[in-house]
C-alpha cells in the first residue's frame, strides 16, 4: 500500500472536511520524501528516520520518526497516542524547517514526532542465509555487546563477509567462520560460523545432549529423526576432513541448502547444527552445540553462549 493509498483508505467515510485535513497532512511526508530523493538518504540520516502518516487518538497526523541518538530530548510515551507534535519538539522541528527551507509552523500541530532506536531485522533459527554459500540460521546466540546466530562454516567461512538473507537483505556480518575443508585458523574439525544479526530469536534454549534413539528436528525443513549414533570424530565429504564430536540420525532429515540449520531435540533444546548427510547410508551429520562453542571461544576469541 502507498501512502497515498493508506490516506484514500483512512479518508473512507469521514465528511468532506476531514478528507481534506487527511490529504493536507500528506503534505510533509511528501516534502521530506522529495529531500530524500534530491539529497540521497545518507545526508539525513541524523535528520530524519522517516516519514508519514498515522492516527492517534482516532485523527489522522503526519507522522515523522526521527533516531532517538540524534534527538535525546524527544518525549517516548508508552501509548503512541501521546506522541508529542512537531511543535513541543522544538529541535527537530528546527531541523526540519533548516532541511525543507520552509518554517515549522504550519506543521507544528499537524505533525507527530516518532522517536526510534536501532532497528532489528526478524531472524529465528532455520531461515535461509547466505554468506556466500547457502545454508539455513542456527541456535541464536549472544555475547558480550551483541546477538546473533551460528551456521555452518563452510556457508560462511569469511569474518567480515556480509549475510543476507532469503529475500537478499542485508542480515549481518560475519564474525568468525571455520570451514574443516578449507581451515585457515589451524582448527580443522569444526564447521560453524559466527553471525551478527542484532536480531532477538522469539524464545531462548539450552543445551541438550541426546541419547541413542532420541528425536531431533531440523528447523526450517520441519524434517525429524531419531539419534542413531554420536562420533567424537567422523572423516566426511570423501576428503582428509574430520568432523568432531557429530550425531549421526537414523534417517536423512535434512536437503541441499540446510547447512547449519539448528538441530533440537524433543523439548526443543539445541543439539547442535546440521553440517551434512550421508545419503548412500540415509543419514544426516549434527555436529554437538557443545564443540562448535568451544571452537568460538578458544579460536575466534569470541564468549558466544546459547540465548
Amino acid at each position: 500500500m502507498t501512502l497515498d493509498a493508506f490516506a484514500i483508505a483512512s479518508a473512507a467515510g469521514r465528511v468532506p472536511e476531514d478528507q481534506r485535513r487527511i490529504f493536507t497532512r500528506l503534505g510533509l511526508s511528501h516534502a521530506l520524501a522529495g529531500a530524500v530523493s534530491a539529497r540521497g538518504p545518507s545526508e539525513l540520516a541524523h535528520k530524519v528516520a522517516g516519514a508519514g502518516l498515522c492516527i492517534a487518538g482516532g485523527e489522522i497526523f503526519s507522522l515523522v520518526a526521527v533516531p532517538e541518538e540524534d534527538y535525546p530530548r524527544v518525549p517516548r510515551p508508552d501509548a503512541l497516542d501521546d506522541l508529542p507534535f512537531l511543535a513541543d519538539v522544538p529541535d527537530v522541528a528546527l531541523a526540519l524547517s533548516e532541511l525543507l527551507g520552509l518554517p515549522a509552523g504550519p506543521f507544528g500541530h499537524d505533525a507527530k514526532v516518532l522517536a526510534l532506536g536501532r532497528g532489528e531485522r526478524q531472524a529465528a533459527p532455520g531461515d535461509r542465509v547466505s554468506a556466500p554459500g547457502t545454508g539455513r540460521l542456527g541456535p541464536a546466540v549472544t555475547w558480550p555487546g551483541a546477538i546473533g546466530f551460528l551456521t555452518a562454516g563452510h556457508v560462511a567461512p569469511s569474518a567480515g563477509a556480509v549475510a543476507h538473507d532469503a529475500s537478499g537483505a542485508v542480515l549481518g556480518h560475519v564474525v568468525w567462520g571455520n570451514d574443516p575443508a578449507r581451515s585457515a585458523t589451524g582448527l580443522a574439525d569444526v564447521d560453524v560460523a559466527l553471525i551478527d544479526t542484532g536480531a532477538a530469536p522469539a524464545a531462548s534454549a539450552a543445551a541438550a545432549q541426546p541419547a541413542a534413539g532420541a528425536a531431533v528436528t531440523i528447523a526450517g525443513s520441519g524434517l525429524s529423526g531419531t539419534v542413531f549414533g554420536f562420533c567424537s570424530f567422523l572423516r566426511f565429504g570423501g576428503t582428509a576432513t574430520v568432523y568432531a564430536d557429530v550425531y549421526l540420525t537414523g534417517s536423512i532429515i535434512s536437503a541441499a541448502g540446510d547447512s547449519g540449520s539448528l538441530a533440537a531435540d524433543a523439548n526443543g533444546d539445541v543439539v547442535g547444527s546440521l553440517v551434512g548427510a550421508y545419503s548412500g547410508r540415509n543419514m544426516s551429520v549434527i555436529q554437538s552445540i557443545g564443540c562448535q562453542l568451544a571452537a568460538i571461544r578458544t579460536h575466534g576469541k569470541v564468549a558466544a553462549s546459547l540465548l
